[in-house]
């Protein structure tokens, strides 16, 4: 969705239990680097996202893998008062990376706050989604 939208990314695979001083690292010269949102996916015990978010002050936006890691997702949604952690929705059968999607989407619509060009881009996405929805009649 990133590449879709012409957003530049960084992509890395860090570990909040076998790599946790990289992690550290990586959230808290993410800023520095340039970087605005983001976006960390976990299952299982899911600390990634949350130790993330404690480490920097940007926006961090959790994603489950499956919707059926419901120990990561307690984990995601039940953050302590004073380290904001957005939670999107893990995939399910029908929609496999509905969590990952929207969460590229979201931080799309921030940066869009400042960036009229992807406004647009976003803008042009919506109408080829409603464009491509079938017509039924009941």
């Amino acid at each position: 969705m990133l590449e879709f939208l012409e957003i530049e990314f960084e992509f890395g695979i860090v570990s909040a239990h076998r790599t946790p001083q990289r992690m550290i690292d990586y959230a808290r010269t993410a800023e520095h680097r340039g970087l605005h949102i983001i976006i960390a996916c976990a299952g299982g015990s899911a600390h990634l996202p949350g130790m993330t978010a404690s480490e920097t002050v940007l926006p961090v936006m959790a994603v489950a893998p499956k919707k059926t890691d419901r120990a990561a997702i307690g984990s995601m949604i039940e953050m302590p008062e004073g380290i904001a952690l957005a939670y999107m929705g893990g995939g399910s059968e029908t929609y496999r990376n509905a969590g990952a999607v929207n969460a590229a989407l979201q931080a799309a619509q921030v940066l869009s706050l400042h960036n009229n060009l992807l406004r647009a881009r976003l803008r042009k996405y919506r109408e080829n989604l409603t464009d491509n929805v079938p017509f039924t009649c009941f």
